[in-house]
């Protein structure tokens, strides 16, 4: 069963977000046993209207520029944006799918 849990920023990554928004951090770990986290923007004040859920290519990171640029833009507009770290994020060092492709 994979699980999830709200806790202090994981990883030494500075990000700016806007006056208005707030972000958490998420621990994952999945069915088997993988480690893995992941970034909630939200509007401070008030409960999102939308809610969506980026999940970026290999070697990417939920806190690239443009993944934050995009989720500080929704948060301010009063949306919430998850963007969740894969198995092959830049520091995850995790390759085990790269090579099966024909």
């Amino acid at each position: 069963m994979a699980t999830f849990e709200f806790v202090l920023q994981l990883e030494n990554i500075k990000m700016s977000v806007p006056a208005g928004v707030k972000v958490r951090f998420l621990k994952l770990v999945t069915a088997d046993g993988f480690n893995s986290n992941a970034a909630l923007w939200e509007p401070q004040e008030k409960k999102p209207n939308f809610a969506f859920l980026y999940i970026h290519g290999s070697a990417g990171n939920y806190a690239a520029p443009m993944m934050t640029l995009i989720s500080n833009g929704l948060g301010s507009k009063g949306h919430a944006a998850t963007a969740i770290n894969t198995r092959q994020h830049y520091a995850s060092g995790f390759k085990d799918n790269l090579y099966d492709i024909p």
